[in-house]
């Protein structure tokens, strides 16, 4: 079985940080630099697709100015934004989400009765931006995702792993490179092993596209589903070759059963995993 737009997507080095203004498990926070972000770009010798930054972070707008002029895709994200500071930044460029929900806190009731409004909330209403989620059933209630597809449609949703440590590794504890181990159990998303918080993920994206395809279903057909971990990352990216079955488009390809189980896959046209078979 191999469904419309079930291509890979691509390679895509996201630099997360340091321009955000709430730090994740393993996340830096320092205000906007455009002379820092020169020295990040050219330190990851031109290899970085996309960049984290929060609207709310002092002299973020020259910052996503800039990497829009290198052709960086800016994602906001760990914010406490206002209204008003996030649609100042969707304005300057920076239209994507990303881990949509986690690590974007609810603004604080000001008035009994009256409910707050912030970062989610002007993302969600603005048709120029898009969204993605961590697929795993831990960070984001499904009904969360069904939510934004009905406010933006499927085309301006996505989803992604936020996978590290533990991803494709047995249930367990496994060392991290920033001083703490995280243990990985299945139902359960990657946590500091001592604290329990939530450290990353270690979710696969067979698994996440198995969860969309009972969530979404049937309000997106299931060609739809499988554009939000394909097609869709590719456009937003602006990866013409990727995301497609098409000819012209790269041959990296996944072939699944009906199960949403790996039965092949290519790269370049040649086939890197056939299951059950020797190559």
């Amino acid at each position: 079985m191999l469904p419309p737009g079930a291509g890979a997507v691509v390679p895509g080095f996201h630099l997360e940080g340091p321009f955000v203004a709430l730090g994740g498990a393993a996340c830096p926070t320092l205000p906007g630099d455009v002379a820092l972000l020169d020295d990040l770009i050219a330190a990851c010798g031109g290899h970085v697709s996309v960049m984290s930054i929060s609207p709310e972070q002092k002299g973020i707008i020259p910052v996503i100015q800039r990497l829009r002029e290198r052709n960086i895709v800016p994602f906001i994200t760990h914010t406490r934004a206002s209204v008003e500071q996030t649609e100042a930044a969707i304005d300057a460029g920076a239209r994507h989400a990303t881990h949509f929900y986690d690590v974007f806190p609810v603004p604080e009731e000001t008035e009994a009765g009256v409910r707050p409004v912030g970062a989610v909330e002007a993302i969600l209403a603005d048709p120029r931006a898009s969204v993605d989620f961590i697929g795993d059933g831990v960070h984001v209630h499904p009904t969360a995702i069904r939510a934004a597809v009905a406010a933006k449609g499927w085309e301006r949703v996505m989803l992604i792993t936020d996978s590290n440590i533990g991803a494709g590794l047995p249930p367990g504890e496994h060392d991290t490179p920033w001083g703490y181990r995280v243990r990985v159990a299945p139902g359960d998303a990657a946590r500091h092993a001592t604290k329990g918080f939530l450290a990353g993920s270690a979710l696969t994206m067979d698994i996440g596209m198995k969860n969309l395809l009972r969530w979404l279903a049937p309000a997106l057909t299931p060609a739809q589903i499988w554009a939000l971990g394909t097609l869709n990352p590719a456009r937003l990216l602006g990866l013409t070759n990727k995301g497609r079955i098409a000819p012209g488009a790269d041959a990296d390809l996944v072939l699944w059963d009906e199960q949403v189980n790996v039965v092949k896959t290519w790269v370049g046209g040649q086939c890197r995993f056939p299951r059950n078979e020797t190559l």
